[in-house]
């Protein structure tokens, strides 16, 4: 039996509309490929720039939403907002990289006696 892992998002308001930031791989990837930069090296303490930040908010959505731009997607964050948005990109990281999560329903079960 195999059994598919639930992608772990985190939701958030943008743009007047409820979207789910999912930290995949892909996202991962289109970040690197926007900014140069690699997502591994970048550590905790990453204060990237506006241009960094609007770059993985739209790495992070555009799977569920193919036309979207990064231009787009930075025009929905306002200073109001930056630092909820910042958050809900650091929590998606967390919640992406958590550890000790069951993939397999039947992972906990005990094997019959005998």
């Amino acid at each position: 039996m195999t059994v598919e892992k639930v992608l772990p998002t985190v939701d958030i308001e943008l743009g007047g509309k409820a979207r789910h930031l999912r930290m995949t791989l892909g996202a991962m990837a289109r970040f690197e490929k926007a900014t140069g930069l690699n997502m591994f090296a970048l550590g905790d303490n990453w204060r990237g720039s506006a241009t960094e930040m609007q770059a993985l908010l739209w790495a992070c959505l555009v799977a569920d939403e193919p036309t979207l731009t990064p231009e787009a997607v930075g025009d929905w964050v306002d200073a109001q907002s930056i630092e909820s948005v910042t958050n809900a990109l650091m929590k998606a990281w967390g919640v992406a990289s958590a550890e000790g999560e069951q993939t397999d329903p039947l992972a906990n079960e005990k094997p019959p006696p005998g």
